[in-house]
Order: structure tokens, then C-alpha cells, then sequence
């Protein structure tokens, strides 16, 4: 999926893409014969997650240190201590019904 593609299919922008790319929030991704970014689909997934995060207060800090865990998996999850400003926190508490809708994609 090109670049264009997948900003479009997410609701970013290109440019959006490049700097979630340069910051670690997105893997770059191969590229084709003629030179063009080809993102694989899970990007479309990894990117709603970066989106969902952000909109239940995460910095984007915050969301790459969850990005990381992730990629650890159960053990990465279980040695790591959670710690979370105050205020992250308060906001995470005050929109916890939509947070059911952020765990889907923490489990592709």
C-alpha cells in the first residue's frame, strides 16, 4: 500500500505518515523496484491505534512506550511498571467506555 493509500485509508496525512515514520511510530517500510514506500496492511491497523491513543489523552510518548510493550508481548507487559501522569490518567478515566474500542487492535 503507497503512501497515499494508506494516509487516506487512516484519515492522516502523508506528511503525518513521514513524521510517525522518522519519530518510531511507524516502521519504514520497504520500498518498490520504482522506489515507492510499500506499507503492509497492518500499518492500516498500528496507525488507528496511534489515532485511538491520541484521542484518550496519550502523548505520543506515551503511545510509542504502549507500541513497544506490545511488540515485547506478555513478558515486555508484565516486567514493565505502567506509570502515568495524573492528569493522563484523570482523562483515561473519564472516556473508560471507549477504551474497549482502543483493545481490538492491541491484539493484531
Amino acid at each position: 500500500m503507497r503512501t497515499g493509500e494508506l494516509a487516506e485509508h487512516v484519515g492522516v496525512s502523508v506528511e503525518t505518515l513521514r513524521y510517525y515514520e522518522r519519530s518510531g511510530l511507524l516502521h519504514e517500510p520497504p520500498r518498490t523496484a520504482g522506489g515507492y514506500r510499500d506499507y503492509p496492511t497492518s500499518a492500516v491497523e498500528q496507525l488507528r491505534f496511534v489515532k485511538r491513543a491520541q484521542e484518550l489523552g496519550f502523548s505520543l510518548d506515551h503511545v510509542e512506550e504502549l507500541l513497544d510493550l506490545d511488540a515485547r508481548g506478555p513478558v515486555g507487559c508484565d516486567a514493565t511498571c505502567w506509570r502515568s501522569d495524573g492528569q493522563t490518567l484523570r482523562r483515561t478515566e473519564t472516556t473508560m467506555p471507549r477504551t474497549t474500542a482502543l483493545s481490538p487492535s492491541m491484539t493484531s
